[in-house]
Protein backbone atom coordinates (compact mmCIF):
# COMPACT_ATOMS: atom_id res chain seq x y z
CA UNK A 1 0.00 0.00 0.00
CA UNK A 2 1.31 3.42 -0.85
CA UNK A 3 0.62 6.61 1.01
CA UNK A 4 -0.96 9.38 -0.94
CA UNK A 5 -0.03 12.91 0.01
CA UNK A 6 -2.74 15.40 0.74
CA UNK A 7 -3.15 18.07 -1.84
CA UNK A 8 -3.30 21.71 -0.85
CA UNK A 9 -6.35 23.23 -2.56
CA UNK A 10 -5.08 26.80 -2.03
CA UNK A 11 -3.98 28.43 -5.28
CA UNK A 12 -1.50 31.27 -5.05
CA UNK A 13 -1.60 34.37 -7.23
CA UNK A 14 1.38 33.13 -9.27
CA UNK A 15 -0.30 29.79 -9.95
CA UNK A 16 -3.52 31.56 -10.89
CA UNK A 17 -1.76 33.87 -13.36
CA UNK A 18 0.12 30.91 -14.88
CA UNK A 19 -3.17 29.10 -15.28
CA UNK A 20 -4.72 32.14 -16.95
CA UNK A 21 -1.71 32.54 -19.26
CA UNK A 22 -1.96 28.87 -20.23
CA UNK A 23 -5.64 29.30 -21.03
CA UNK A 24 -4.84 32.35 -23.17
CA UNK A 25 -2.08 30.45 -24.98
CA UNK A 26 -4.46 27.59 -25.78
CA UNK A 27 -7.06 30.06 -27.02
CA UNK A 28 -4.49 31.83 -29.22
CA UNK A 29 -3.27 28.51 -30.57
CA UNK A 30 -6.82 27.44 -31.40
CA UNK A 31 -7.40 30.75 -33.13
CA UNK A 32 -4.24 30.32 -35.21
CA UNK A 33 -5.29 26.78 -36.12
CA UNK A 34 -8.59 28.14 -37.40
CA UNK A 35 -6.74 30.74 -39.50
CA UNK A 36 -4.40 28.09 -40.94
CA UNK A 37 -7.32 26.11 -42.30
CA UNK A 38 -9.49 27.07 -45.22
CA UNK A 39 -13.26 27.06 -44.97
CA UNK A 40 -13.36 23.52 -46.36
CA UNK A 41 -11.05 22.28 -43.57
CA UNK A 42 -7.92 21.96 -45.70
CA UNK A 43 -4.63 23.59 -44.71
CA UNK A 44 -3.89 26.79 -46.63
CA UNK A 45 -0.95 27.12 -49.03
CA UNK A 46 1.13 29.41 -46.80
CA UNK A 47 0.88 26.98 -43.90
CA UNK A 48 1.85 24.07 -46.14
CA UNK A 49 4.85 26.01 -47.45
CA UNK A 50 5.92 26.90 -43.90
CA UNK A 51 5.64 23.29 -42.74
CA UNK A 52 7.54 22.09 -45.81
CA UNK A 53 10.34 24.60 -45.17
CA UNK A 54 10.61 23.60 -41.51
CA UNK A 55 10.70 19.89 -42.36
CA UNK A 56 13.35 20.43 -45.05
CA UNK A 57 15.49 22.45 -42.63
CA UNK A 58 15.20 19.84 -39.88
CA UNK A 59 15.93 17.02 -42.30
CA UNK A 60 19.02 18.79 -43.64
CA UNK A 61 20.27 19.43 -40.09
CA UNK A 62 19.79 15.79 -39.12
CA UNK A 63 21.57 14.63 -42.27
CA UNK A 64 24.52 16.98 -41.60
CA UNK A 65 24.74 15.73 -38.04
CA UNK A 66 24.68 12.10 -39.18
CA UNK A 67 27.33 12.81 -41.82
CA UNK A 68 29.60 14.40 -39.22
CA UNK A 69 29.12 11.42 -36.91
CA UNK A 70 29.87 8.97 -39.73
CA UNK A 71 32.97 10.95 -40.79
CA UNK A 72 34.20 10.95 -37.21
CA UNK A 73 33.62 7.21 -36.89
CA UNK A 74 35.40 6.61 -40.20
CA UNK A 75 38.43 8.58 -39.02
CA UNK A 76 38.50 6.69 -35.73
CA UNK A 77 38.35 3.38 -37.61
CA UNK A 78 41.11 4.49 -39.98
CA UNK A 79 43.39 5.40 -37.07
CA UNK A 80 42.66 2.11 -35.33
CA UNK A 81 43.45 0.20 -38.55
CA UNK A 82 46.79 2.03 -38.90
CA UNK A 83 47.69 1.16 -35.31
CA UNK A 84 46.82 -2.50 -35.92
CA UNK A 85 48.97 -2.58 -39.06
CA UNK A 86 51.90 -0.96 -37.24
CA UNK A 87 51.65 -3.42 -34.36
CA UNK A 88 51.37 -6.38 -36.72
CA UNK A 89 54.36 -5.17 -38.72
CA UNK A 90 56.45 -4.74 -35.55
CA UNK A 91 55.41 -8.20 -34.37
CA UNK A 92 56.36 -9.80 -37.68
CA UNK A 93 59.70 -7.97 -37.73
CA UNK A 94 60.53 -9.26 -34.27
CA UNK A 95 59.68 -12.85 -35.33
CA UNK A 96 61.89 -12.62 -38.44
CA UNK A 97 64.97 -11.56 -36.47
Amino acid sequence: MSKKGTRNPTITRNESSVSNESTETVATSSSQNQEAKNSDGSVNIQTKAYIDTVLQTITAAIMRSMQQMMDQQLETQRQWNLQCIERSTKGLRSLNK
